[in-house]
């Protein structure tokens, strides 16, 4: 079983600019500080195995999860707190659009997530297209657990936003 991804961030300003923010490492910084705290960690290039263009911006992101953020269902077979890997990737600006994936993983847990991401222009505006596959490998909690983790993705994607407008507006 899988849950698909399919969700589109929209922006008020034009793609270049929003892609400038999301390859800037002073806004990386601000933005792991700000959604995933003090705890969280950055580090800049690809991880191991991960192939990406020799122009594109790639960022790797960790934050603890400890057991009470957990859905209930995973938490009481998990007694310690887990570690969140989050990979991002953007190529370049072409044509108007930039295309890049991303991913999840916690490890000890049978998540696996990948996806894609395309910006675009939207109106006067752009906008980032998340779409992708989550999976869980636990046949009788698969459909709980992907249904709390999506949701879960759906608001970090919010909390980005609003993170990045922000940003946009004081950069």
């Amino acid at each position: 079983m899988a849950t698909s991804i399919d969700y589109t961030a929209e922006f008020p300003v034009d793609v270049e600019r929003l892609h400038g923010a999301l390859t800037d490492r002073d806004y990386w910084a601000a933005r792991v500080l700000a959604i995933s705290g003090e705890d969280a960690t950055v580090e800049f290039g690809p991880g191991p195995g991960e192939h990406v263009g020799k122009d594109w911006f790639s960022v790797r992101t960790s934050h603890r999860l400890t057991t009470d953020e957990l859905p209930p269902a995973l938490a009481k077979f998990r007694f310690a707190d887990l570690t969140l890997f989050r990979n991002e990737h953007w190529g370049p600006v072409f044509n108007g659009t930039a295309t890049g994936w991303y991913s999840v993983s916690i490890p000890g847990t049978p998540l696996d997530m990948r996806g894609d991401m395309k910006l675009v222009p939207i109106g006067s505006g752009s906008g980032i297209r998340y779409t992708g596959e989550l999976r869980l490998k636990v046949p009788l909690l698969a459909t709980k657990l992907e249904s709390f983790f999506s949701a879960q993705l759906i608001d970090l994607i919010g909390r980005v936003r609003t993170f990045t407008l922000t940003w946009l507006t004081s950069h």
